[in-house]
């Protein structure tokens, strides 16, 4: 089993909620709404039904960012332990009180992810932001550090739309395909990166997983 979903039967368990419980207490939230199971989520549904639960998890592959967060939202477990084995499993994670500059701000992930879609030195770099070359290197594998101020420049060198960098609007047109196959070759440099450190780039898959615009 994959240690994320090992780490994910952990949070449950902490939370005091089962696996099977809080699947079923989502189901019953959704049919009491009285709305149609989102295509996703039904294929999901639909796996269960066949399967069972353990079919979520009980496999060599990490779970998909948002079947983990579907469960985050039902038990308030800590989705920085789940990911990343950060913290005490029954902490929930509250961004909203986070630094500007912690990994799980999402304005962060963004950032990061436009540095990593640039095929340009972390030399080339250091001297845009009038930083050190070290410093851009911890930009692009911790996440974090970033002021606004530089982000904004980052945005300008990049030619990235701002209001997708800081808040996660997805602009019309040409503005918003372009972030749209940003995300995608940045996943497939991601992927085939992955078998030389598992660990390292399924943190960063699952990081780009919670900022993928959200018309794909």
């Amino acid at each position: 089993m994959h240690v994320v979903n090992q780490r994910f039967l952990t949070a449950v368990k902490a939370t005091g909620w089962t696996v099977e419980g809080a699947f079923s207490a989502f189901v019953s939230e959704l049919d009491e709404m009285g709305v149609p199971y989102p295509n996703s989520f039904q294929n999901i549904y639909d796996k269960v039904q066949e399967h069972g639960v353990e079919a979520l998890y009980d496999h060599d592959d990490p779970m998909p960012m948002g079947l983990i967060d579907l469960f985050a939202n039902v038990c308030k477990f800590s989705m920085e332990f789940v990911l990343f084995g950060r913290g005490k499993p029954d902490e929930e994670t509250d961004v909203s009180t986070q630094n500007f500059d912690d990994f799980s701000e999402k304005s962060s992930v963004r950032a990061w992810v436009v540095l990593n879609s640039l095929s340009v030195s972390n030399a080339e770099l250091a001297k845009v932001f009038g930083v050190s070359a070290g410093g851009v290197s911890q930009w692009r594998n911790q996440i974090c550090g970033m002021k606004p101020a530089q982000i904004d420049s980052l945005c300008s060198y990049a030619g990235v739309d701002r209001d997708w960098v800081k808040y996660g609007r997805l602009p019309d047109g040409d503005a918003g395909l372009q972030i749209v196959e940003m995300c995608r070759r940045l996943a497939d440099q991601i992927r085939s990166d992955r078998d030389e450190a598992i660990s390292k780039y399924d943190g960063q898959f699952f990081l780009l997983q919670s900022v993928y615009p959200s018309t794909l």
